[in-house]
């Protein structure tokens, strides 16, 4: 009788020891969470002033880069999948000992490299790099990566990161506790489940496009940015059609009014314009990945000679164009209901016809410039240098005719 109760008081005493061990790993994860919190940006950068100084005497920007590529964010990778593999809830329960020793030792691990990663990005973007300087910034285009505008970017993605992981953080110490090993007495709702996979899942496939994006070319960041605004051009298409062409079923359109056009010369106005509407999506669509930019080995180098402030405005062209077609109809749709009752006023509408004419100009100016002597003569993939200079001479005259037709129909209302 004796034996057993020591038995059963050494089961006691190795459960509650275990339950310790795993408050303290709860803690070391609290404490990470906490560190790399949305907040992370001030209090760190103020806490490493002296860590990345050193960093910038003892290594050059670009091995920084290249470290970061190739080494710091895989082994980022590398440790989320191992702490991944010792959640399994089975083998954290059977061996509660050994897993918990080897997730406290890794705790400290993900630290020093989420440190060494966060550092490295604090001295190749410093925090005084702002969007306002990538927007004015003229001198930096021979810098490659190191464009102001790609800067920016980068310190933006390494911010959402971050933050990805700190959730994982979260949903380790909630796993532990959830478990049951730890001292800790709170409750869970079992419909609650744990969202560890989930949180796991989504900061290892975020750091995969971290890797990914560290070598993206000035097209592919253009690209990205313009494949949000491919749907929209698609809605100002549908939009402008319900204009003038009324069915019962509902449609979103994009402007202050809903109403239908009635005048002829105003309908007239919006039917012109739709060419212009699929040629600007086809102008971005050619340039995209599913066009010029459908695989890296097509263009001869990642980098061009575009500065900043032009990557900033030939990433920004889709929403800039977007934005002044969808003025045109709020122009047209309030000329429509003042229809009669005086001159109508089209300078606002001239004037937004003319920037957007003006703003294709400078888009094509960069991509025959900078974008096309990059592909590569000898690609087996297709068309060369000589066909994108003829497709888009010929999309150039497209477009140009399509303008001078709205405009003359704009003239027309003045009469």
């Amino acid at each position: 009788m004796s034996d057993q109760s020591d038995s059963e008081d050494s089961l006691v005493e190795f459960d509650w020891q275990v339950r310790c061990q795993g408050s303290l790993v709860i803690e070391v994860f609290k404490r990470l969470e906490f560190r790399y919190d949305p907040e992370w940006q001030t209090r760190h950068e103020t806490n490493s002033a002296s860590t990345t100084q050193e960093a910038v005497e003892i290594e050059s920007k670009e091995v920084l880069y290249d470290r970061l590529h190739q080494c710091l964010l895989p082994l980022l990778w590398q440790h989320i999948t191992t702490l991944e593999a010792l959640l399994d809830a089975e083998g954290l329960q059977r061996e509660p000992v050994s897993k918990l020793k080897l997730l406290s030792k890794l705790a400290s691990e993900i630290d020093r490299n989420l440190t060494q990663v966060i550092s490295a990005v604090i001295v190749i973007c410093p925090e005084t790099l702002s969007e306002a300087e990538a927007e004015a910034e003229a001198d930096d285009h021979q810098l490659k990566q190191f464009k102001v505008y790609r800067l920016v970017e980068l310190r933006k993605m390494m911010y959402e990161h971050v933050l990805t992981v700190g959730r994982v953080f979260y949903e380790t110490h909630e796993h532990i506790q959830r478990l049951g090993l730890s001292t800790s007495s709170r409750w869970f709702d079992d419909e609650e489940g744990s969202a560890i996979e989930q949180a796991t899942m989504e900061a290892l496939d975020n750091i995969e496009t971290f890797i990914e994006d560290l070598k993206r070319s000035d097209l592919d960041i253009a690209d990205d940015v313009w494949k949000a605004w491919f749907p929209f051009f698609n809605l100002l298409l549908l939009s402008a059609i319900k204009l003038f062409m009324p069915t019962t079923a509902d449609t979103n359109r994009l402007w202050y009014s809903a109403r239908t056009l009635v005048h002829e010369p105003l309908i007239n106005l919006v039917r012109s314009a739709i060419p212009i509407i699929k040629l600007s999506k086809l102008f971005f669509y050619k340039l995209s990945s599913k066009g010029m930019n459908r695989s890296r080995s097509f263009m001869g180098d990642l980098y061009t000679e575009i500065n900043s402030n032009q990557l900033n405005d030939f990433c920004e062209g889709a929403r800039v164009v977007s934005h002044l077609i969808t003025r045109f109809f709020c122009s047209i749709s309030r000329a429509d209901m003042n229809f009669g009752e005086g001159p109508i006023r089209t300078r606002s509408l001239v004037d937004d016809t003319e920037r957007l004419a003006s703003h294709f100009d400078n888009l094509s100016l960069l991509l025959v410039r900078y974008l096309i002597p990059l592909i590569q003569e000898t690609d087996p993939l297709g068309p060369e240098q000589n066909y994108y200079k003829d497709w888009f001479g010929t999309w150039n005259a497209q477009f140009k005719l399509a303008i001078h037709r709205f405009l003359q129909l704009i003239s027309h209302l003045e009469d």
